[in-house]
C-alpha cells in the first residue's frame, strides 16, 4: 500500500466519525452514560486515524524521530483496540 493510499483510508475514516459525531450530537446532549462511551470511543477512533497515518508515513524511515512515532502510536493503536472491545 502506498502512501496515498493510507491518507486516503485514514481521511475517509476521519470524514465518517466526524459525520457520526455531528450526526448524533442531539441524542448525546442527554449527558447518559452509554452517549459518553460512544463518545469517548469515536474520539479515539478518530485519534487513531490521524495517529495511523503518521506512523505509516514514518514506517522504515531512519532516525529517532521516526523511531518515536513508530513506538508511540504503534502503542497507542493497540492498547485502544482492547478498549474499543471492552467499551
Amino acid at each position: 500500500m502506498n502512501i496515498l493510499a493510507a491518507a486516503v483510508a485514514d481521511f475517509v475514516g476521519l470524514v465518517l466519525i466526524i459525520a457520526m459525531l455531528d450526526s448524533s450530537r442531539i441524542r448525546r446532549s442527554e449527558k447518559r452514560y452509554e452517549f459518553q462511551i460512544f463518545s469517548v470511543i469515536a474520539l479515539m477512533s478518530a485519534i487513531s486515524c490521524v495517529i495511523d497515518f503518521f506512523v505509516f508515513f514514518s514506517d522504515g524511515r531512519s532516525g529517532a524521530l521516526f523511531r518515536a512515532i513508530n513506538v508511540l502510536g504503534n502503542t497507542y493503536c493497540f492498547i485502544a483496540n482492547p478498549v474499543f472491545a471492552i467499551s
